[in-house]
């Protein structure tokens, strides 16, 4: 990250800063913050972010703000600032609506769904995912009116509601598989893990099996440690349940073999929560200062007009 970021990158701005267009410098920061993203580099990928949403207030681009607001906030929950989240949500919801922009509209309440979810507001998580789901099926977007069930899905297992969990979750499953022709992307494996422990809490330990033993295979090929880890801890309570000792303890291994790896991932995580949490509070003070600035000189304009 440090060659890319002392040779391409600032190649890059020095050259398309001589240029002086606002719109390719958003275009360009808008790359920068999908490298560092893949690369794990989140502060990075956060200023990166930020620069795209500035150029693109400058160049009047409102699809840009748009998405630059929803991908900081998707940023901060992936670092589980859910409350930070929300803020950017709430912005970026008001320029896709501002733009009528139906399928950004859909994707922030998705993720609002996923973040009140996590946050414990069961009944506003609920309420933001069905009005995904409407979207999206109204513009005729199948797969993220799958996605969105599938949050449903979690929102109603969370509230205790398994079985209408269950419904919207095998709901999404059957929507996700129509534009992939199986149940291998990342969305669908999420919702097998999730109909997985859904029967763990049911009580219904074979039943668990049939969904977390496949998805354990295909989490582990795509080297996908949280999932993997969260799914051999299910399967062996599950195996526990049905007291098969011997095959539960094989797996509480195997979870436990993955709980270092993940932990480091976590502790990294943590570490970037932080210094993103305070980027992010220092670029809210900054343009809560501008805002001020702006308004002082609209009231100084209007005292000697």
């Amino acid at each position: 990250v440090e060659g890319l970021h002392g040779r391409f990158v600032d190649e890059a701005q020095a050259q398309v800063g001589q240029l002086g267009d606002p719109a390719l410098e958003a275009q360009l920061h808008e790359i920068f913050a999908m490298i560092y993203d893949v690369l794990g580099d989140y502060p990075r990928a956060l200023d990166a972010l930020l620069r795209f949403q500035a150029f693109c207030e400058q160049s009047g681009d409102i699809a840009g703000q748009a998405l630059g607001s929803f991908r900081v906030g998707m940023l901060n929950s992936g670092l589980g600032n859910y409350l930070q989240a929300l803020g950017w949500y709430d912005r970026a919801l008001a320029l896709y609506q501002q733009s009528d922009n139906a399928a950004g509209q859909a994707r922030v309440l998705n993720s609002y769904c996923v973040d009140q979810t996590h946050l414990g507001n069961y009944e506003q998580a609920i309420s933001c995912g069905w009005r995904s789901f409407a979207i999206f099926e109204a513009i005729g977007n199948r797969f993220g009116a799958g996605v969105a069930l599938s949050s449903l899905g979690e929102a109603y297992t969370a509230a205790g509601e398994y079985d209408t969990a269950l419904g919207q979750f095998q709901r999404a499953l059957g929507l996700l598989q129509e534009r992939n022709q199986n149940l291998e992307s990342h969305e669908a494996q999420e919702t097998l893990l999730a109909i997985g422990r859904l029967y763990n809490r049911k009580a219904e330990p074979d039943r668990a099996l049939e969904y977390l033993l496949p998805v354990l295979a295909t989490v582990q090929s795509a080297q996908n440690h949280q999932s993997a880890y969260d799914c051999c801890r299910a399967i062996a309570e599950a195996y526990e349940a049905k007291g098969q000792f011997a095959e539960a303890l094989a797996y509480y291994k195997q979870y436990a073999a993955l709980k270092e790896t993940v932990l480091n991932e976590i502790s990294l995580q943590k570490y970037q929560h932080l210094e993103v949490l305070h980027r992010t509070q220092q670029a809210i003070a900054e343009a809560e200062r501008e805002r001020r600035l702006r308004e002082d000189e609209q009231r100084h304009f209007e005292a000697v007009s």
